[in-house]
């Protein structure tokens, strides 16, 4: 998927209000921020994390919108 630094900015923002209370969370999502890469969009999904839940979340409500 092609991405922009904005679209990735947006996203580590939403990611960090949703998980604000969950120190463990906002430590992988500031290494997300740092790291992600286009080859890495699998990686990040299979790893136990915020991106994970999120995705599944969205996938199982069909609620894509309300959770990004």
């Amino acid at each position: 998927l092609e991405h922009d630094d904005k679209e990735k900015s947006e996203l580590v923002d939403f990611c960090r209000e949703q998980y604000a209370d969950n120190e463990n969370e906002l430590k992988i999502i500031d290494e997300f921020n740092q790291n992600y890469s286009k080859p890495s969009p699998i990686w990040w999904y299979t790893r136990e994390c915020f991106a994970y839940s999120m995705l599944n979340k969205a996938l199982r409500t069909q609620d894509v919108e309300n959770n990004y």
